[in-house]
């Protein structure tokens, strides 16, 4: 049963190229989506702002994932074994940030 949605932002610089196939093909991300009801993910852009000092614009490719709270935390876990991976890949990538929220799926 799917009572969470657990959101994994990666967050670049303003106006970089953010290649998708590349953050697709990340093994967390394939396993996270092998986690989400019936495979679904949800995916967007959003402005995101870091507010240490003045404000800087960054741009979020964020991934959110249909699980249950366990599963969930599991993502979450994912997190620090794709900073690594991602540091290769997309050396242009910030960082990533996860968070969840309560949600129905149906």
């Amino acid at each position: 049963m799917c009572d969470t949605a657990q959101t994994v932002a990666f967050i670049y610089p303003a106006g970089s190229s953010i290649c998708e196939s590349i953050i697709f093909a990340d093994t967390g991300v394939l396993a996270a989506a092998a986690l989400s009801t019936d495979n679904n993910v949800l995916t967007g852009y959003q402005q995101w702002y870091n507010f240490a000092g003045a404000p800087i614009p960054q741009i979020a490719f964020s991934l959110t994932f249909l699980v249950d709270a366990a599963d969930a935390t599991t993502i979450a876990g994912y997190v620090p074994d794709m900073i690594t991976r991602m540091a290769t890949a997309e050396p242009g990538m910030t960082t990533i940030e996860t968070w969840s929220w309560p949600c129905t799926y149906s």
